[in-house]
């Protein structure tokens, strides 16, 4: 079984896509167009570092960490 941690950008992302979500499109919402970005840390270890809507710009969005 994997384990995985969520970061706290990632989850200030889910945050605010579900209030944007439901602010534009009401409780029904749309069906979500995004991207998770996740890199293994070990193996049986996930990090998950944010979830960006698939319009945005991946590189620039992405942990300095992920950068290296």
């Amino acid at each position: 079984m994997w384990q995985h941690f969520i970061s706290p950008a990632a989850e200030q992302d889910i945050i605010d896509i579900l209030c944007w979500s439901e602010l534009i499109f009401g409780e029904k919402g749309k069906k979500p167009r995004h991207i998770i970005l996740y890199r293994k840390m070990d193996k049986k270890e996930l990090e998950i570092a944010r979830f960006l809507h698939d319009s945005m710009d991946l590189v620039r969005h992405l942990p300095e960490i992920y950068l290296h």
